[in-house]
Order: structure tokens, then sequence, then C-alpha cells
């Protein structure tokens, strides 16, 4: 929603991808009373697991068919935002979301957005701790749950 400085790689990876190949860049756009209706709609999510309400966020629906659908999160909250995006899961051959902070202690405040996630071919994650939680979370087998990072044995 905003261009956070810490985002910086992540602008340079888009910038990348779309050197490289055909590549559309879907971004969520706050509508009218966004704020509001984000800390209401996430404060729902979180006590009953309802995951299908919009943020605030103006609705789009995707128009053609793609190999690849690509999602980037940084936090819980932000996945109520896909709901805004109508036919991305019929439209998407493979869809991969990469979740950017996901700590072990943290993985059951993802409790009610595991719906959402639960739609996801892969999910990625950045700490390889997270990743057997997060798989009893989402009932989804540990090959569709990656870690982002060097694996020591």
């Amino acid at each position: 929603m905003q261009q956070l400085l810490s985002a910086c790689g992540d602008y340079e990876f888009e910038d990348l991808l779309c050197e490289f190949d055909d590549v559309d860049i879907l971004t969520a756009q706050p509508a009218h009373g966004f704020k509001t209706i984000k800390r209401i709609s996430n404060q729902l999510a979180r006590r009953t697991s309802i995951a299908c309400l919009n943020p605030g966020v103006r609705k789009r629906s995707i128009d053609r068919d793609y190999d690849l659908f690509f999602a980037k999160f940084l936090l819980q909250t932000d996945l109520l935002s896909l709901n805004a995006l109508k036919k991305w899961k019929e439209r998407c051959r493979v869809a991969i979301c990469y979740l950017a902070e996901v700590w072990v202690d943290d993985v059951k405040k993802w409790k009610g957005y595991a719906k959402i996630l639960s739609q996801f071919d892969y999910v990625i994650l950045n700490c390889f701790a997270s990743v057997k939680p997060m798989q009893d979370l989402i009932k989804r087998e540990y090959k569709h749950i990656f870690y982002k990072g060097l694996y020591h044995q």
C-alpha cells in the first residue's frame, strides 16, 4: 500500500522480473475508509477466522490466464487484500505466497488467515522454525512450504 525504504529489495526484484519476462504487477489500491475498514476486518478475521472480508481495497478482476501468481505479504493482516482480487485462483495455474516475516512464536496469529493461505500451491517462509507450525496450521505437506534461506545440517 505504501512504499517503504525497507522494501527496496522487493522493488528491485519486481523490476528484474519485468525485464526478464512478461509480468503484470497488481497492487492493492485503498478505497475510501481503508484504515478503518482494514482494522475492523482484521479484528474479525483474527477473532472468528472469517477471512473472506475485503479490508477496504478497490476490487479488481483478473481478466486473463496466468502461468504463475506470486504474492508477497509482510504481515498476516495484509492477506485480506487478496479478497479484493477476484478470480485470482481460477485464472492462475500455480499460486505462490511469500510471507516475509513469520516467526515461530507468531504463527498462532496467522490462524484466522489459514483459509487464505491454504488456497496457495506453495507458501514460502523466511524462518525454518516456522515451517512445521505453519504446515500444521494450513494443513499442507512440508514440500509445499519452503524456507527461504540457507539450510545448514
